[in-house]
């Protein structure tokens, strides 16, 4: 399902009340974007975090010095269920002092959670019902995932089926490593 940036926008703050405040004073044509190669990373703020250790904050002070990846999904998203076993792979294989995956998601928890109780999907789950995360990273098609690199800068916008471990362990060590771009569904 597409939505245009207009009806996100809208959906979004309809839900908050508060998401204009937020995103007009840093530029609003800018915020449906993409990230760039070598900006900062946008703030990471999900409204619930499932699958993490009590008390956790999946904010950028918090991950600093780990590769996130951010898989932006949704239950309804065929091509987001086929790729979880990839997904689970690739967490399995990696460090995880070293790397943080992040499912982000903006269905209602109740929804995501009984999918997550049927189907196992390694890493945190972020609930994104404001649809703040969406806005701030440009998500508007699913999957997308986007690579963060322990700086907080934006490595890469591409897909998930083109990940592998020995290219997120070259950015875990600094390397430059080319990803297919994600492509619009």
């Amino acid at each position: 399902m597409r939505l245009f940036p207009s009806c996100m926008l809208l959906r979004a703050s309809l839900r908050t009340g508060s998401l204009l405040a937020l995103i007009f004073p840093f530029g609003a044509l800018s915020v449906w974007a993409l990230p760039q190669k070598g900006t900062p990373a946008p703030p990471l703020t999900p409204t619930q975090l499932l699958q993490a250790p009590s008390g956790t904050r999946a904010d950028w002070a918090n991950l600093r010095g780990k590769v996130v990846v951010l898989e932006f999904w949704a239950t309804w998203c065929a091509p987001c269920v086929t790729g979880i076993p990839h997904l689970n792979q690739l967490v399995q294989s990696l460090d995880p002092a070293k790397f943080q995956f992040i499912s982000i998601d903006d269905e209602d928890p109740k929804v995501v959670e009984a999918f997550l109780s049927k189907k196992k999907m390694a890493g945190w789950v972020g609930v994104d019902r404001s649809g703040g995360v969406f806005a701030w990273y440009g998500v508007e098609y699913r999957p997308t995932t986007i690579i963060v690199d322990g700086s907080g800068n934006i490595v890469a916008t591409t897909e998930l089926d083109s990940l592998n471990s020995g290219d997120l362990r070259a950015v875990a060590e600094g390397k430059s490593v080319t990803f297919k771009p994600a492509v619009e569904i």
